[in-house]
């Protein structure tokens, strides 16, 4: 037996039914995924703390940098004024830098001495200067350092090298030299660069401990803690004190090991994982921030430890309150569907016989619904089936006018989703459309047709005439003038006989005055022809300069409306360009025209310039051929002489080599580059240095000179003497090993075949028996004095 129930008997056994099975999976799948979501919730909230912290650590570190970055720009004026001056201004600066900036424990700036002391010419070698921090006084610090070289693998020659800034791996330091009294401090470097040239480095060592107070207040769960960690993975900051200054490898090797964190780091990477605590052994979510700190390569990173015992408390916290709330939605949704039911079946059988109506095509458009006046989805419901009664009839007489013609007729739909309205709307403007574009179908064809017509007509014009450019260039613009009905055409054509001044000449010019004929060249970027051949586009111009060209005719002249330049291309060469003036604004498609004729233009003016270039050749070729035959008697004669000169050259060469070599046996004898390193040497000399000739080769000048010499003179002045020609004379006193000598040397500069120095020949001769008598004689005018 079939069980008869009533509409809204059914709403609410249906919907109840179907809302408490769909409450019971709900509540199946809530307990399965709340506690996820909820872990996923505290996860996201640290890494969303540990980001944001590590905002507030980079603001402070780039304020560090971006101080230490100022007082090394301003370290770029130290040659504005008197050395002592600057470096007293300079030192009264960084000392304010360092009292306003309690954050600094010293501010210094180290100087390269080849920058502030012209007498020093060494690449190494600094002055230390600045101020420093020591139990609350501000003392000064002034040295020398590095005067026998930069130490290799220091950070201070790896910044001179790289020229970047950088931020230090923190230690502990203690200005006053006691334990006690170290901190963490970091140091903030930037290279002082002149024109690419290290001339030294400003930096400022930073009291690292003011970032503890801030990890020790990250705290966005109970029982969690932060910390930060450096570059190189030290702590710079930790809750357990112990810990700072610690490298995370030796306090937490299982981070270092299974997590790759330092290696994280030093990427600028944001991670986070799960570990067992080895303390507690209790599981904790740790999740890191990369400190990327502005223009420093070295990032640091921030970490939040959440134990997990808070994400389980958290999960079962939302657990619980979903239950709740399930429950309340539970019995209100009964009470709604209840109402809802009985609300709806009330009307629905007045409804029904109107849609009845509809569905069998009876369109009253006064008929509505009576007795529901509620303003409820009900009372919209029958507002909507009036509005639809209503539409639809003028949805048919609209269709009525379509289909007597009238694409005009005007129509507004019912609301924005009237399938029906708008789908006779579109129907009427696809109508017009396609009757606007049968037209613009139709013009193109027209036009495609007119630029396929001319281009046939000039592939004629171009093969006629192909012997002769003067006429050749009329033809083509006579005809281009008149098929696009311009007023005036000029064809200027390539002239590059002079490979060094390419220009292009006018070859043809119609209706142009004689004013414009006469400006017959141009060269390349010259003006709008040399512009159009340089860059190898059109220029269409409808803003034409008032003295740039007229249309005159009997009656008077005129300024045209519009101007077309355009190049003559063929194999990416333009071989000429193509003007055209005109009273009428260019069309597209006649612009379109004549890029595309302009390329068989310059392919025809290719063949016929290859055509005269090979005739002009065939006549030089035979003009040549008699002159070479007058010549060859002359070049043999000169063959017989050349070989006599050879052979006298030959001798004089083999007796410059005996000179030479006798000079090397009797005097020591080398060959310097112009920067002063040796390249060559004789035996002689190897034999009185007891040293081979690789140990020699590309040592300075000096090497063996003990500084004791005879009207010593600056090397630089010396060298530069040299570099400009000058022989000079040295008398130097030389001790290595056992051996004490003095040498008398002549420094002479060779040079090449265009008179400029490339190398020095030295000649020395050893002079310490007549040095050894000169004091002999010395001491016995003493003693008889």
């Amino acid at each position: 037996m079939k069980l008869k129930m009533k509409l809204n008997q059914k709403m609410i056994l249906y919907i109840l039914t179907t809302t408490i099975l769909i409450y019971f999976a709900a509540f199946g799948y809530v307990s399965f995924s709340s506690k996820k979501m909820a872990t996923d919730d505290v996860e996201q909230i640290a890494d969303s703390y540990a980001r944001e912290y590590a905002n507030i650590i980079k603001s402070g570190i780039d304020i560090d940098v971006y101080i230490t970055r100022t007082f090394s720009q301003v370290a770029l004026s130290y040659d504005k004024t008197s050395k002592n001056n600057w470096h007293e201004l300079y030192l009264d600066m960084q000392k304010n830098i360092l009292i306003f900036n309690p954050q600094f424990l010293s501010v210094a700036t180290s100087w390269e001495l080849s920058a502030i002391d012209s007498a020093w010419d060494k690449p190494y070698g600094r002055r230390l200067s600045g101020w420093y921090r020591e139990n609350g006084e501000i003392k000064f610090l002034d040295k020398i350092l590095n005067a026998d070289g930069d130490i290799p693998g220091s950070n201070y020659l790896k910044m001179k090298t790289s020229g970047k800034q950088k931020v230090v791996d923190p230690e502990f330091y203690s200005y006053s030299g006691k334990k006690e009294d170290a901190v963490i401090n970091s140091n903030v470097s930037v290279p002082i660069m002149n024109s690419n040239r290290f001339i030294g480095l400003a930096g400022a060592d930073n009291d690292l401990g003011r970032f503890q107070k801030i990890v020790e207040k990250i705290k966005p769960f109970k029982d969690s803690y932060s910390f930060l960690l450096s570059n190189n993975g030290v702590f710079v900051a930790h809750p357990n004190l112990k810990y700072v200054g610690e490298f995370i490898n030796k306090t937490n090797p299982e981070y270092f090991k299974d997590f790759d964190v330092i290696k994280k780091i030093q990427k600028g990477q944001n991670f986070s994982f799960i570990v067992v605590d080895k303390d507690t052994n209790k599981k904790s979510y740790i999740s890191f921030a990369s400190v990327n700190i502005k223009n420093i390569s070295t990032p640091w990173s921030i970490g939040i430890v959440v134990p997990f015992e808070v994400i389980v408390q958290k999960a079962n916290e939302s657990f619980f309150v979903s239950i709740i709330i399930g429950m309340i939605g539970l019995i209100i949704l009964t009470i709604v569907i209840w109402l809802i039911a009985k609300n709806i079946t009330h009307p629905l059988i007045d409804t029904t016989k109107l849609l009845k109506n509809l569905a069998l095509g009876k369109i009253d458009k006064s008929k509505k619904l009576k007795n529901i006046s509620s303003k409820d989805e009900i009372g919209e419901m029958a507002q909507s089936l009036y509005t639809l009664t209503k539409g639809l009839g003028r949805t048919a007489d609209f269709a009525n006018e379509i289909g007597k013609g009238n694409l005009d007729a005007k129509f507004d739909p019912l609301s924005d989703e009237d399938i029906i309205g708008y789908s006779l709307l579109n129907m009427r403007d696809s109508l017009k459309k396609a009757k606007s574009d049968d037209r613009i179908r139709k013009e193109e064809e027209e036009k495609n047709k007119w630029i396929t017509h001319g281009i046939a007509i000039f592939g004629d014009v171009l093969r006629q005439d192909n012997d002769n450019l003067e006429k050749l260039s009329f033809n083509i613009m006579k005809n281009l003038v008149n098929y696009i009905e311009a007023n005036q055409g000029a064809l200027f054509v390539l002239n590059d006989e002079d490979k060094k001044e390419i220009k292009y000449e006018l070859k043809s010019a119609i209706a142009y005055d004689r004013q414009r004929i006469l400006n017959r060249t141009f060269n390349i970027a010259e003006g709008l022809i040399g512009r159009c051949a340089f860059e190898k586009q059109s220029i269409y111009m409808i803003d034409i300069p008032d003295d740039y060209v007229n249309i005159t005719s009997g009656l008077g002249g005129a300024n045209p409306r519009s101007l077309l330049v355009v190049p003559a291309k063929f194999n990416d060469t333009v071989f000429g360009v193509i003007e055209i003036v005109s009273f009428k604004k260019l069309e597209k498609y006649q612009i379109e025209f004549l890029e595309k004729v302009s390329d068989n233009i310059a392919s025809t003016i290719s063949t016929v310039k290859v055509n005269e270039q090979t005739a002009k050749l065939l006549e030089q070729f035979q003009k040549q051929s008699e002159e070479l035959s007058a010549q060859e008697e002359e070049m043999r004669q000169n063959l017989e002489e050349m070989q006599a000169t050879q052979e006298e050259a030959a001798k004089r060469g083999a007796e410059m080599t005996s000179i030479l070599e006798a000079i090397k046996s009797i005097s020591f004898v080398a060959e310097y580059d112009m920067e002063g390193r040796l390249l060559d040497i004789n035996d002689k000399f190897l034999t009185i240095l007891g040293l081979s000739r690789e140990q020699m080769i590309g040592k300075q000048q000096g090497y063996f000179s003990i500084g004791d010499e005879e009207n010593a003179e600056n090397p630089k002045l010396f060298w530069d003497d040299i570099r400009a020609g000058i022989n000079k004379k040295k008398i130097q006193h030389i001790k290595f090993g056992n051996k004490d000598m003095w040498i008398s040397e002549e420094y002479m500069p060779i040079s090449d075949i265009d008179g400029t120095p490339f190398k020095v020949l030295n000649i020395a001769f050893d002079i310490t028996d007549s040095r050894h008598v000169k004091k002999l004689e010395e001491k016995l005018k003493k003693s008889e004095g």
